[in-house]
């Protein structure tokens, strides 16, 4: 916020000296001169010269966000389950009520498919 209020300080007292001296030249097209104003023309890079130099010498903010904290409890099974109703003869979720109650049964995953033997591409057919 303080930047912004210093900058925008600083471009107000830019624009000043210019209507300032607006009303000097008397009948030959006024006008301000050039190196006239604040101290010859210096002044503003000096002062944008400091800003900037007063910033890169601050320290920097570093936001470090906190763990999340470790709520401990069940933790998963490492061996999956699938859940089978005897009553249904089906497994869960295919029943979505079991009345005998689930029996937990090791998850066996289908055999892979049977890999056909094929013929190179572009050969005839056997």
């Amino acid at each position: 916020m303080k930047k912004v209020l210093f900058i925008s300080f600083l471009a107000i007292l830019s624009t000043n000296p210019a209507y300032a001296e607006g009303g000097r030249g008397g009948g030959h097209g006024g006008g301000w001169e050039r190196g006239g104003g604040w101290g010859g023309g210096w002044i503003f890079p000096a002062l944008i010269g400091g800003a900037i130099l007063y910033d890169l010498t601050q320290p920097q903010t570093v936001y470090i966000q906190p763990a999340p904290p470790y709520a401990p409890g069940v933790a998963p099974s490492p061996v999956p389950y699938w859940y089978f109703c005897p009553a249904a003869n089906a497994y869960y979720p295919y029943v979505s009520s079991c009345p005998s109650g689930w029996q937990a049964v090791l998850a066996t995953p289908p055999p892979p498919p049977a890999i056909l033997p094929s013929a190179p591409y572009g050969a005839p057919p056997q």
